[in-house]
């Protein structure tokens, strides 16, 4: 098995893991959102940029930093983007949304999309 940090995120990833908050909205670049929420076993949303607005927010690195929730569920996280997604004046990147979701809907009629080469290759051994 392979060990590895999970960033600066690791403490809030466990605590939402843990239940000891509901949410957590947090910033950073993809290893901040999710590799904690992989490694703890929690739903980590990176956002598409400019979806939810930054205001507020300190910066690290403008065209890499974004918002997300790390919830213990999926339907949490989409609860929280909800809530803190679409257009604020306080950040010109950010855009409109919308999230349609509809968590009794079934699974005939859904299509899944790849990327091959990405299947080929064979994983390292442990």
């Amino acid at each position: 098995m392979r060990k590895a940090a999970s960033g600066s995120s690791a403490g809030p990833g466990a605590a939402t893991a843990a239940g000891l908050v509901g949410f957590l909205d947090w910033q950073r670049d993809r290893r901040s959102i999710v590799s904690p929420s992989m490694r703890c076993g929690i739903t980590g949303l990176r956002p598409t940029y400019g979806r939810v607005p930054r205001t507020g927010a300190m910066t690290l690195c403008w065209s890499l930093d974004k918002l997300g929730p790390m919830t213990r569920t999926v339907e949490d996280a989409l609860l929280v983007l909800q809530a803190i997604s679409g257009p604020d004046p306080g950040d010109l990147s950010s855009v409109p949304s919308r999230l349609d979701f509809d968590s009794t809907a079934g699974i005939r009629g859904l299509r899944v999309g790849y990327f091959p080469r990405g299947w080929v290759k064979p994983l390292p051994p442990k």
